[in-house]
């Protein structure tokens, strides 16, 4: 996992350009070796991946909070729907028994459940758009509109196997379940309703990407800013060394960690 994080585009292309900084100001700057401050990189490039990565954990961790509540409230209703007892004929028996046909019953409720459940599964597994990529390139812009339409189509199917359910439970009045009964459960598909409206916001709207785009521009092109610490690096404490490896394994070094990072 470390190594496809590290090893991506960005860090490639990162190397080669700070290699190729390194050795332009190797040929053409020498002169211009300084030791430089690192403040710079702390304020432009890790204060913003600081704050993504809080961010990113944040929606992280409120995705996982509704997705929790909307298992638990299916949960529940299936629970209502097999297990709650309701009077007939002054007698008690499950509220799936009150229907003409139990069994047919149960077999519908575990197919609406099954659909609901493989669309909730179709539709988060949609690839997310907002990426530069998406905005910036032409062929992007048609993936981005490809996906939304699945993305839309998807939880279509979503908020109709939900509707499909409180129907069912507006059925369950007319099988003698008690309105005070029946109006939790209808609050129980609302709460899941809302639960994946929730969701749906996370996925379909990405963090700000301004702080983003300005540190991944930031890391490309720190080697060509920071060139002279490079020199003043490969020249040694005496200052008249002139080790070229060191200055290119440090500014890849450098490239590779930011990139890591980001």
């Amino acid at each position: 996992i470390a190594v496809e994080v590290v090893f991506t585009f960005d860090c490639v292309l990162g190397c080669f350009l700070a290699t190729f900084y390194t050795l332009m100001y190797w040929w053409l700057g020498w002169h211009l070796a300084v030791n430089m401050s690192w403040n710079i990189v702390s304020l432009a490039v890790i204060f913003p991946i600081t704050q993504g990565i809080g961010m990113g954990f944040a929606r992280r961790e409120q995705a996982l909070g509704e997705f929790g509540n909307l298992l638990a409230h299916l949960r529940s209703i299936w629970g209502a729907l097999h297990c709650w007892t309701t009077k007939v004929d002054g007698e008690h028996c499950r509220v799936i028994e009150t229907f003409d046909d139990p069994e047919m019953t149960r077999q519908k409720i575990s197919e609406l459940y099954e659909k609901l459940f493989a669309s909730l599964i179709a539709y988060f597994d949609v690839e997310r758009t907002g990426r530069g990529w998406h905005t910036t390139n032409p062929a992007g812009k048609a993936a981005a509109a490809k996906l939304k339409t699945t993305m839309q189509q998807r939880r279509h199917f979503v908020g109709a196997s939900l509707a499909r359910l409180q129907r069912l439970i507006q059925d369950l009045k007319a099988h003698g379940l008690a309105g005070g009964e029946a109006h939790r459960l209808d609050q129980y598909v609302s709460k899941s309703c809302m639960a994946f409206d929730r969701l749906t916001m996370l996925k379909e709207y990405r963090t700000p990407q301004a702080f983003r785009a300005f540190a991944r521009i930031y890391i490309l092109v720190i080697g060509a800013m920071y060139g002279p610490y490079y020199m003043y690096l490969s020249q040694g404490a005496s200052g008249e060394q002139e080790n070229l490896g060191l200055a290119i394994a440090f500014a890849c070094a450098i490239q590779m960690a930011l990139s890591g990072l980001f």
